[in-house]
């Protein structure tokens, strides 16, 4: 990854409650600039480092954008099968502005092991495992997300 040309690292943790809607993450940024965004699901709303967001208040996920690994948390919650479609609300933490907006966000299975996923003007087909980990975001390939149920 790369955030004005300069080579980052960025390690996250997204926790989730029992029916994989969001509860938290921590995104930590390491580059020319290191930075640490906090991101909370509560009863009370959400909030961003400290910051009650309302604007946030429809969204159930967090949507990390350099990885498909959050799209798990919807297609978990909603199984669809072909044909089937689902609206989702998704705290967004964009890249590289690094800046969280509320963005509605549309899966629709086209086979087994493919979803259309469409947000705004943006649209990719994911390959999907039997348990709906992506494989392939668009013309992306990704190995080895690790997905963990603590």
């Amino acid at each position: 990854m790369s955030i004005d040309g300069n080579p980052a690292e960025i390690e996250y943790v997204v926790s989730t409650d029992d029916v994989w809607a969001t509860t938290s993450a921590r995104i930590r940024v390491n580059g020319p600039v290191s930075r640490t965004i906090d991101i909370e699901h509560r009863a009370d709303g959400w909030w961003v480092n400290g910051t009650e967001r309302t604007d946030l208040a429809r969204c159930l996920d967090v949507d990390l954008g350099w990885t498909p690994a959050t799209n798990v948390l919807p297609l978990r919650r909603h199984p669809l099968v072909a044909g089937q479609s689902m609206t989702t609300n998704a705290a967004w933490l964009r890249f590289p502005e690094l800046d969280v907006v509320s963005s509605e966000q549309y899966y629709t299975r086209v086979a087994a092991d493919r979803m259309r996923y469409e947000s705004g003007e943006f649209s990719a087909e994911l390959t999907v495992t039997d348990d709906d980990i992506v494989t392939t975001y668009g013309d992306d390939l990704w190995f080895a997300e690790r997905i963990d149920r603590i």
